[in-house]
């Protein structure tokens, strides 16, 4: 809806493309071709680390499809890859016959991608590929910063941002988690994509990247007005943002995870926090440890090997929640489950539901967001991991609002109840005990992410 409304401008930056999704082949080949089509300026900027890994894997994935004879079913009867289609706004193209069809290989679609922009006259649909390395130790900077602002430059500016690539993938469904913000924050998520996107046109190395575009100062708030859409019940006209983008590099600096640390030393309540990806360092474990001697109630969620997406990260994962818990036995460790592992479970909260099958696997928790006290929240692309210190260019939202805090509170008790379990012993976060695989050579070698920096 807000891409067909855009009079001006839509800018697009997403960290990974799902080509075996279709929506994802709808918006890249149809959507923004047609925008761009109307005078309106599109740019797309792309991560080019995750694309080159997509197109090695494509030729694995093809063989995998054509043995494919069974799987996990969808989470919902209802959803399907182009149940999208029903709810097209007007406004928008109707799917293409190309976009309905797979593509081969990544390579193949994105070469579809940048010749129907070449296509788009005076260069209103461009596309160009992140690609930068630490000009230190030379290794690749990854762009983990996911948005997309909708007539950026404009006092209507809108902007989306927060977990999605793109759009929410069909096996996150609502277990995913973006914010819609407006006004001048939205004009600043904008500021960070043209600071990228001028990276790429000038070829500037990290280090002159940080001198010309100075990260924000840690006391720097910006405070706008929410102007969501009509239907979000939780739309507050007072809430206060901050945008905070993170500079990944060698010295290991993560500024988000500083604002996180502190807002947790001030909890008086309640600390839930969901992650997609996570590795829980040790300085989140002693801080977490302080909150609960206070009486906070600590909750973390989590994916486990039966709904992750990345199993190469998972022996990891578990390694710091098993570290968590030895200094924080207090805290609540829940994990995602298949249902008959969640029927059969003590700590399992299946009220008011039957599970009948294994058919139906938990959605993959790619929300990443923390909520303290029914105040503050941060939400945005930031994992919880070292990763997002040396690796991954990150941005994320603070807010200071009851009804937002309120609505991610929900999110997270309503995902916790239907997927989870707590995992009440670090015995039972070591690698192979039934949530993590024991880890191959390869697993071994991801960590550790969850160290001290």
């Amino acid at each position: 809806w807000m891409a067909s409304q855009a009079q001006h401008s839509v800018d697009l930056s997403t960290c990974y493309v799902f080509t075996h999704d279709p929506a994802h082949r709808y918006v890249f080949l149809d959507l923004l071709t047609h925008i761009a089509m109307r005078g309106v300026q599109v740019r797309v900027n792309i991560d080019l680390l995750t694309i080159e890994s997509n197109i090695i894997k494509s030729a694995f994935r093809a063989k995998h499809d054509e043995n494919k004879k069974g799987g996990y079913k969808a989470r919902s009867n209802i959803a399907h890859p182009y149940t999208f289609l029903d709810a097209l706004p007007s406004g928008c193209p109707p799917m293409s016959d190309l976009s309905k069809e797979k593509f081969k290989s990544a390579l193949d679609f994105l070469q579809e991608v940048t010749r129907r922009a070449a296509a788009v006259p005076n260069g209103k649909y461009q596309v160009r590929f992140w690609c930068a390395r630490d000009s230190q130790d030379g290794y690749r900077i990854k762009n983990h910063s996911k948005c997309a602002v909708f007539d950026a430059k404009t006092v209507g500016a809108t902007a989306f941002i927060g977990g999605s690539n793109v759009v929410p993938t069909l096996e996150s469904g609502d277990a995913d988690c973006d914010m819609i913000v407006s006004g001048q924050v939205a004009t600043e998520i904008g500021g960070t994509f043209d600071h990228l996107w001028d990276c790429l046109e000038t070829e500037l190395n990290l280090e002159e990247f940080g001198q010309k575009y100075s990260s924000y100062e840690e006391d720097k708030k910006v405070e706008t007005t929410f102007s969501l859409l009509p239907h979000q019940s939780w739309l507050d006209a007072n809430a206060s943002v901050a945008l905070l983008r993170s500079e990944p590099s060698s010295s290991g600096e993560d500024v988000i995870l500083r604002h996180v640390l502190g807002a947790i030393s001030k909890a008086q309540k309640y600390v839930y926090m969901v992650m997609g990806h996570c590795n829980f360092p040790k300085s989140l474990a002693i801080a977490l440890h302080e909150a609960c001697k206070r009486g906070v109630e600590v909750k973390l969620l989590v994916n486990s090997l039966y709904s992750s997406d990345l199993r190469v990260n998972q022996r990891d994962m578990f390694q710091s929640l098993q570290q968590v818990l030895r200094i924080a036995p207090d805290v609540e460790v829940w994990t995602t489950a298949m249902p008959s592992i969640r029927q059969n479970h003590p700590t399992s909260d299946t009220t008011g539901r039957t599970i009948k099958s294994d058919a139906v696997a938990p959605p993959f928790l790619h929300a990443k967001f923390t909520v303290i006290d029914g105040i503050w929240s941060a939400a945005g692309s930031w994992n919880v991991w070292t990763r997002s210190a040396f690796h991954e260019i990150e941005h994320e939202l603070f807010i200071k609002s009851t009804l937002v805090a309120e609505a991610l509170t929900t999110k997270f008790e309503k995902d916790r109840k239907s997927t989870s379990v707590r995992l009440l012993q670090a015995d039972e976060c070591v690698p192979g005990a039934g949530w993590c695989p024991t880890g191959c050579q390869l697993c071994q070698q991801y960590g550790p992410f969850y160290v001290n920096v």
